[in-house]
């Protein structure tokens, strides 16, 4: 079986979520707040202190393509920057969304690292976006995990204190 780690998995760094890089560099930058991955900035990428940050799926690095790619977070594989990789709490590898794109498309292939033994999956993907209502022309910005796209957007929590709003998906 192939598993995530088997896609083209590109360079990357790690950056904190309050502070985003201006530009990206020459690599993928993962933005992380409270250890976890919320958004990715594509190599040469500016990214505006009050834009939305890219929407992204974080996934284990050693879940199969098969039953990811049947996952409520990878419907929406259609709009995020990238597939971000963990191995435990730790990233492990970054997918450029295009790529991503690509191999949902063709379906799971072969994987280089052997067979992965039948079992309950004990992981879970999820998708991390950033609220993008905006308000006098500032964006709220805050970023949220979810399972899969949710039928009925919730409150945002809204901590920049813009009126109170529903998140903006």
């Amino acid at each position: 079986m192939a598993t995530l780690r088997d896609l083209d998995i590109v360079p990357f760094k790690l950056a904190p979520a309050g502070d985003p890089p201006a530009h990206a560099g020459d690599r993928w930058a993962v933005l992380v707040k409270d250890d976890k991955p919320v958004s990715a900035v594509a190599p040469g990428t500016t990214v505006d202190g009050d834009a939305a940050l890219p929407p992204i799926i974080v996934a284990a690095a050693d879940r199969d393509q098969d039953e990811a790619f049947d996952s409520g977070a990878f419907a929406v594989a259609s709009d995020v920057a990238a597939l971000v990789l963990l191995d435990g709490d730790e990233v492990a590898g970054v997918v450029a969304g295009h790529a991503l794109r690509a191999a949902i498309g063709r379906g799971a292939i072969r994987g280089e690292f052997g067979v992965i033994l039948p079992g309950v999956p004990t992981t879970i993907d999820w998708i991390s976006r950033s609220c993008t209502y905006a308000e006098n022309g500032a964006t709220c910005g805050t970023p949220e995990q979810f399972i899969a796209p949710p039928a009925v957007m919730p409150a945002c929590a809204n901590p920049r204190g813009l009126a109170a709003h529903q998140f903006g998906w």
